[in-house]
């Protein structure tokens, strides 16, 4: 991943997030075009570009002789929100999206915000959401959430790449789909040796839970071990995303406030 586009609120900074992206990106080896989208009637294009410069300096001046040091770029565009977040997808050549996540009301449905889920339909690469509350302590292993009777193998094989980029631990956490009965833990790990494994060829530790409640208990669990862990989700085709994003209330919701949410494309 060459390029990192972080989405910024100029009038409602979030110091974890961008604290978040630095670091990231450093561990990424990567660039970062930070960017802020105004309104097409917006009058006040100077001072917003005026404010994301500063906060271009501010990232810079957090750098040490001794880090990596990524270009970091600031631009502001206007029009339509995911219109312009597409286009500059396309014509910045973004590999990952990072973008702070609001607090929301606690449903699946509001715990992103609205902008949020503007550009989870518009994009098709990758988008890291980080939660108000998160703050940065090294990406240490990634938990892809699917069904695995229904595992999406070109999301495993960028998460595969994504993980030996981090140098990190990837796990997949086998969650069965709504109307689908359970799997037993000897099909379970036979459906992986033989859709994941045999295909994939690297070193995942798989982890089964029931349904989605279960999930949120587990990945409570695995957080409590102390290891900062980002939660991978295929987009958009696959129910558990849907458990994510639906307007409806959900049990253990409050858990996608300490964890970012890696959103990758399932086209």
């Amino acid at each position: 991943m060459k390029n990192i586009l972080l989405m910024v609120d100029v009038s409602n900074r979030k110091d974890n997030v961008l604290q978040y992206a630095l670091r990231s990106a450093q561990q990424l080896k990567s660039n970062i075009t930070l960017s802020y989208i105004l309104d097409e009637k917006a009058s006040n294009y100077a001072e917003v570009l005026f404010d994301i410069e500063k906060l271009r300096d501010e990232l810079e001046y957090l750098i040490t002789p001794f880090d990596y040091k990524p270009i970091i770029t600031s631009l502001v565009e206007k029009g339509n929100f995911g219109e312009a977040t597409r286009a500059l997808v396309k014509d910045q050549h973004i590999d990952l999206i990072l973008m702070g996540a609001t607090e929301g009301s606690n449903t699946t449905g509001f715990l992103f915000g609205n902008k949020v889920r503007e550009i989870v339909d518009s994009v098709s690469c990758p988008i890291l959401l980080i939660p108000e509350r998160v703050t940065f302590e090294g990406i240490k292993n990634i938990l892809y959430i699917t069904d695995i009777r229904y595992i999406n193998l070109k999301v495993l094989n960028e998460l595969v790449h994504f993980s030996e980029r981090l140098k990190v631990k990837l796990s997949i956490l086998h969650v069965s789909a709504d109307g689908l009965p359970p799997l037993a833990d000897e099909a379970t790990d036979a459906l992986f040796a033989d859709a994941v494994y045999s295909r994939v060829g690297s070193a995942i530790t798989v982890y089964k839970s029931g349904k989605d409640e279960q999930a949120e208990a587990l990945i409570y669990e695995l957080l409590a071990e102390g290891q900062q862990g980002v939660v991978a989700i295929a987009n958009r085709k696959y129910h558990f995303f849907d458990h994510l994003f639906a307007a409806t209330p959900a049990e253990g919701a409050a858990i996608y406030k300490q964890l970012p949410i890696l959103v990758m494309p399932a086209k």
